[in-house]
């Protein structure tokens, strides 16, 4: 947020950044909604009940208890600036950083938006360091988890990997119509020429390492420089409706496999994570795994629920990437064709 410029960025194309922040929000709550919908229809995972096997407790206020929406609420605000970090509260933490973010980018304070930045790159450093070991923590978990409930695991995997594949094809049916009766454009035309950045989306699974394939796929198809270099670094920050799918689903199914029951509070209070945590998520390889455990903690999901996720994110995280880094960009082309900063001739050619 400090980074996003505050004042600064804002100021010189807040119409365009305005609309940007609504389509990704916009992005976001249909990522959910379509989550809903699929474990509406298709409810895995109550058949493993795994409660037996789980090693970890649901310590931290984390019980197996329903909320209120109005406790989730004033939940979200801190009784003093140091409680969060000690109880390890991720929501209320979030919105310290929020409200930090934002008043460090308003204040134009360079010092201390370059000391978040060089922070941020060593704790960045440190999640490689630790994701460096997700090979073998695959193994272990898988196995174990194997071991205990036999061809179950290996159904339930299938299960989520064809769940999501489905949300994220939902996803990309989205993207088709929304090209074609709000931007009233041929969608097939984006698509081709946004091969580049599919493939680098593919291949680095980081959104952040994609931005400048987007911008060269937002030139190729006739958005204007002014445009693009300021909506798709944007977008890349704040669009994450491939995040948000992948987090409510995993949460979901990982609370049915151990018994915790959703309320409807709790589905609130999943979507209300999925679609924060999912925008502060580290754009590196593995990153959404940390932040499914925090997600966990917060409504009584036992750790041990990771390995499952460990096990997918390897193939969904391509995926995951793409979905983000499109979105991004069909944002960008919507935005610049209301502004008329479109060249239509470009875009057929």
């Amino acid at each position: 947020f400090s980074q996003m410029g505050g004042g600064t960025d804002l100021s010189k194309m807040k119409r365009a950044g305005g609309k940007m922040l609504f389509y990704a929000m916009f992005f976001n709550v249909t990522a959910i909604f379509i989550g809903a919908l699929l474990l509406y229809i298709f409810d895995i995972g109550k058949d493993m009940n795994l409660t037996a096997l789980s090693s970890s407790s649901m310590s931290n206020g984390a019980q197996n208890v329903s909320l209120s929406t109005g406790d989730i609420i004033k939940g979200f605000v801190p009784d003093n600036f140091l409680k969060p970090f000690f109880e390890g509260n991720m929501i209320q933490l979030m919105v310290l950083a929020i409200l930090i973010g934002i008043a460090a980018g308003a204040s134009n304070s360079k010092i201390i938006a370059s000391a978040f930045d060089e922070i941020n790159k060593i704790f960045v450093k440190v999640l490689a360091i630790f994701l460096r070991f997700m090979p073998l923590l695959v193994f272990c978990s898988i196995t174990s988890m194997f071991i205990s409930t036999g061809l179950k695991t290996l159904l339930l995997v299938l299960s989520i990997l064809l769940i999501l594949s489905a949300g994220y094809a939902l996803l990309w049916i989205k993207y088709y119509f929304m090209l074609l009766f709000i931007a009233r454009l041929n969608p097939f035309t984006v698509f081709k020429k946004a091969i580049t950045l599919i493939i680098t989306s593919l291949t680095t699974c980081s959104s952040v390492a994609s931005i400048p394939a987007g911008m060269e796929s937002a030139k190729k198809i006739g958005v204007s420089e002014k445009i693009y270099s300021f909506l798709i670094p944007l977008g890349t920050l704040t669009t994450r409706n491939a995040n948000c799918l992948f987090l409510y689903i995993i949460t979901i199914v990982t609370a049915n496999m151990y018994g915790v029951e959703i309320t409807l509070s709790k589905m609130f209070l999943v979507s209300i994570y999925a679609i924060i945590l999912s925008i502060v998520i580290p754009s590196i390889p593995g990153g959404l795994i940390i932040t499914c455990s925090s997600i966990f903690v917060s409504i009584g999901c036992p750790l041990d629920g990771l390995g499952i996720i460990i096990a997918l994110n390897s193939v969904m995280d391509m995926f995951v990437t793409t979905s983000a880094t499109m979105s991004t960009l069909l944002s960008t082309l919507i935005i610049a064709k209301s502004e008329n900063q479109l060249d239509i001739e470009k875009y057929k050619s």
